[in-house]
């Protein structure tokens, strides 16, 4: 009967089998070999499945690690970036405090009229009306008419007041008022500004008509 292929490979595997497993019986050195080949291959097998998790758990770490040493020097930035950031506010806290005088976070109308009749005292003239918005504080009511937008651009987001201001004096009273008003702390914006000339018993007087806006920027809308 005629063997196969796989038949004949394995008779000839058995007989080199038969032959390794003679020599290792017969010779001392071969077996004292085969026996520390194997133990080696043993050791290295199960030590790679004891250290792998070993391995894995290192390899975790220091990408925990990597990661937390990249967030400590983002902070530091963020830190180093809010102390700079502080040094810059107080060194400009007097010009913020400043500005929030001039363009407040409410109308704070009472202020403004306290500065425009310390400039009417100042330069020696009368007020003849001071009108803020619908509240007539001197002289009779007028009924304020819609300004055209094209005369004055306020700030964006900025809700406005608008005011009429009305004095009397002489020339030089009348201008330096005139002056101190577009210098004032708190700004105007001239809508329209009209001079006219009275007599008053051999005596010119200078009336100034000043229709204008203040502004302030509602933070919580």
């Amino acid at each position: 009967m005629k063997q196969t292929k796989w038949q004949q490979n394995y008779e000839v595997y058995k007989k080199y089998l038969r032959n390794v497993a003679t020599l290792y019986k017969t010779r001392q050195d071969l077996k004292m070999f085969i026996e520390l080949l194997l133990s080696m291959a043993t050791v290295i097998i199960f030590g790679l499945f004891a250290i792998k998790p070993t391995l894995v758990t290192i390899a975790k770490l220091y990408r925990q690690m990597t990661e937390k040493e990249e967030t400590i020097k983002t902070m530091d930035q963020k830190i180093s970036n809010l102390i700079k950031a502080k040094e810059l506010y107080d060194s400009q806290t007097q010009n913020i405090n400043l500005l929030n005088e001039a363009v407040p976070a409410e109308p704070e109308v009472h202020k403004f009229i306290r500065q425009i009749e310390g400039l009417s005292q100042k330069n020696g003239v009368n007020l003849t009306e001071l009108s803020i918005s619908d509240a007539t504080i001197v002289g009779t009511e007028d009924t304020q008419e819609e300004l055209d937008d094209d005369l004055v651009i306020i700030p964006e987001n900025a809700q406005n007041i608008p005011v009429i201001i009305g004095a009397t004096g002489d020339y030089s009273s009348l201008f330096s008022f005139i002056s101190d008003l577009q210098i004032l702390k708190r700004p105007i914006f001239f809508d329209i500004s009209l001079v006219s000339i009275s007599n008053e018993e051999t005596a010119f007087s200078l009336t100034a008509n000043i229709t204008g806006r203040i502004v302030y920027i509602n933070k919580n809308e």
